[in-house]
């Protein structure tokens, strides 16, 4: 298993924040779909609805940034991909991400809290599904979003995981 939620940091002095990883909450959905926002710069991710399709969502919940600034200030992160259930085997890179509505969405609790949805346009999903219920997940894409402490605004978001899935039987 691999797995990075973080930034990309090419600056010695990387001291002055720490991130603290939380596990990543992973869901897959069957006969559904990702609802439309009306608010992209929303506290609330996309939601999940019924539908056509299946909806793969992975989320990090609390991970803390120690930053001079702003003391604990935790994100949340979530992603969100959706694929034609007839598919056995997929890839989708950089512009291809948009054909199956991959989204970003991040929540940064600080001082003032801030959050943003995403379409994902860099990077590389793929997925394998390797029985009734259980799919092999490989994500690389870049959030090009750059928030938090100064290293962080520097270097944008990198979401790096893989993954087996299982899908719960009873959700669609």
């Amino acid at each position: 298993m691999i797995l990075n939620f973080g930034t990309a940091c090419n600056n010695q002095n990387s001291t002055q924040h720490t991130v603290e990883n939380a596990p990543i909450q992973k869901e897959v959905f069957r006969h559904s779909l990702i609802r439309q926002q009306e608010n992209i710069e929303s506290l609330r991710p996309p939601e999940v609805a019924k539908g056509q399709m299946i909806v793969f969502r992975f989320e990090n919940k609390d991970q803390t940034f120690v930053d001079a600034n702003d003391y604990d200030a935790r994100l949340k992160e979530t992603l969100l991909f959706e694929i034609n259930p007839k598919l056995e085997k997929f890839e989708f890179t950089d512009d291809e991400l948009l054909n199956i509505n991959c989204r970003y969405h991040w929540v940064f609790y600080s001082k003032q809290p801030k959050g943003k949805t995403v379409d994902i346009d860099k990077g590389k999903i793929k997925g394998e599904k390797l029985d009734s219920l259980t799919w092999e997940i490989s994500i690389d894409i870049d959030t090009e979003q750059k928030f938090g402490g100064y290293l962080d605004k520097k270097n944008s978001r990198k979401f790096n995981l893989s993954k087996k899935i299982k899908t719960v039987p009873n959700n669609g």
